[in-house]
């Protein structure tokens, strides 16, 4: 073996390791804060909001996912609506990075890093999309009007009735649900 190569997996355990480290350390400065953690979406989930999207929303312009995590809703969206604008926003350190990295080559995607809620102070989006826990939607709920549609997985808003609430698959965690907000 190449000396190259052995500096090359050298290199690649290190970044694994400080990759590992720094989320292990996020999770538990999360639970210490008290912070949700950032929850993956399944592909069947990923692909409900894509359907829902094309179904109420065909002619949309821009989307952002709220709390983008690692990317993966914002990929999968970026994917199947070229032509739209797609903002993941994410307040974890590592989850962004991964994401930015992991989206390198989607050219309708950008990654914001931090407070969601301070970013949609003064922005608009066709659609927005939240895979969040319940506390933090009474937060979300406070920018609803910033969207035409809001699509959000699994937690509704606590004071706002949805113009439809779609039941997806079950498994361990229970029956997951997609609801849909419309402003008028």
């Amino acid at each position: 073996m190449s000396i190259f190569l052995v500096y090359f997996y050298l290199i690649l355990f290190i970044v694994f390791d400080i990759f590992v480290v720094s989320t292990c350390i996020e999770s538990i400065v999360r639970t210490i804060r008290k912070l949700p953690p950032p929850v993956p979406s399944e592909k069947k989930l990923r692909n409900s909001v894509v359907q829902e999207i094309r179904s109420e929303f065909p002619n949309a312009k821009t989307i952002l996912d709220i709390g983008s995590g690692w990317g993966g809703m914002t990929r999968k969206i970026s994917r199947h609506f070229p032509g739209v604008s797609v903002t993941g926003i994410e307040l974890m350190p590592t989850p962004y990075i991964y994401s930015v990295v992991a989206g390198v080559f989607f050219k309708n995607v950008k990654y914001v890093f931090g407070d969601a809620f301070k970013f949609l102070e003064n922005k608009k989006f066709d659609i927005g999309v939240a895979y969040l826990l319940t506390r933090t939607m009474p937060e979300v709920e406070k920018y609803l009007s910033n969207f035409k549609l809001l699509l959000v997985l699994d937690f509704p808003l606590p004071n706002t009735t949805p113009y439809k609430i779609i039941k997806l698959h079950k498994d361990f965690l229970g029956q997951h649900r997609l609801y849909v907000y419309k402003n008028k």
